[in-house]
């Protein structure tokens, strides 16, 4: 009778090769997923900032129908390291009704780090027309 050695060794090889590049790609799915996440909720925060800035500049008008500026706000919380930059252009006013009208455009621009730099840039931009009687 022939004794056989080692025939289980070249099986178990392959089966860890096989195991080993299963968790290699499921490994760099992951990575791949968690980048995306993040890159994902900093374009939601700038979006939310960005809107947050429109709101910001319809309260100066409706407070104060003369203030039409650029600002650059600066968050806190969890909207820290987003800068927003509120743009405002009064249009010239027009008599409707009886009343004065004066419109506003209302640029507001978030972004959160640096383009050429910071791998989980996030850009939004919006824009409205505001309107105010007297």
């Amino acid at each position: 009778m022939k004794k056989s050695t080692g025939f289980a060794l070249p099986a178990v090889i392959f089966f860890l090769i096989v195991v080993a590049g299963i968790v290699a790609s499921l490994s760099k799915m992951v990575a791949n997923q968690s980048g995306s996440t993040s890159l994902s909720l900093q374009g939601i925060k700038a979006n939310y900032a960005a809107k947050s800035g429109v709101e910001w500049a319809a309260f100066q008008v409706a407070s104060d129908p003369t203030w039409c500026a650029s600002t650059t706000l600066n968050l806190t919380d969890v909207l820290t390291g987003l800068s927003v930059t509120v743009t405002c252009t009064a249009r010239s006013s027009f008599i409707e009704g009886g009343k004065t009208v004066v419109m506003y455009d209302i640029l507001s621009t978030a972004s959160y780090g640096n383009y050429s730099s910071s791998p989980d840039y996030a850009y939004r931009q919006i824009s409205a027309v505001l309107t105010t009687e007297s």
